[in-house]
């Protein structure tokens, strides 16, 4: 998600708090969804453009480690390792795009 979309959902949140006279359950829940929303970590998604030579991004699904890389800097690869094993080619999935990823910088 965009930082100025985070920005925007924490600002209508304040405002909501700010806003409240008495305390309102229903615009308590709001705020704190607005605020769960704001902080969510990054999709693997919105992580794929920073990936390069230096930086790869990791998630898990089904119980796999799956990571994408630039091995060559430009061509980007997917791969998935369960446990110990080695990374193992795989196929890049919608359900891969929309969980949590983290950015990892590399040595290339």
């Amino acid at each position: 998600m965009p930082t100025d979309l985070r920005a925007a959902l924490r600002d209508a949140a304040d405002i909501i708090r700010d806003q409240l006279a008495m305390p309102d359950p229903f615009a308590e829940r709001i705020e704190r969804q607005l605020r769960a929303l704001a902080d969510a970590p990054p999709t693997v998604a919105e992580l794929l453009p920073l990936v390069d030579a230096t930086h790869e991004v990791y998630w898990q699904a089904h119980g796999e480690d799956r990571r994408i890389y630039a091995p060559d800097g430009g061509a980007l690869a997917v791969e998935y390792r369960t446990g110990r094993m080695r990374w193992t080619e795989a196929r890049l999935t919608v359900f891969d795009l929309r969980r949590s990823g983290r950015l990892v910088e590399v040595t290339p």
